[in-house]
């Protein structure tokens, strides 16, 4: 898990979403090289955590540091439990 912001003050909450590259991972799996400028890695789904104030906060963070047009798609978005 990567956490992209740290806690600030006030009523923020954290979330994490499920994210992967499709571009990368339809090159890979067509056995082709990834030429997307993003590591192999993101073939496969990572999870991110960030801290907003609301689910719609963190989606638009998400949405802003992982574009679909750049090949992301975001798999799940979910607030984490008070163990953070």
């Amino acid at each position: 898990m990567t956490d992209l912001y740290e806690k600030q003050d006030g009523e923020m909450r954290c979330f994490e979403a499920q994210i992967f590259n499709r571009e990368v991972r339809d090159l890979l799996e067509a056995g082709e090289l990834n030429d997307t400028g993003f590591d192999d890695t993101w073939a496969d789904s990572r999870y991110i955590s960030v801290w907003a104030r609301s689910m719609t906060e963190a989606a638009s963070f998400f949405a802003r540091d992982f574009p679909t047009h750049a090949g992301f798609r975001i798999v799940s978005i979910g607030e984490r439990g008070p163990e953070m």
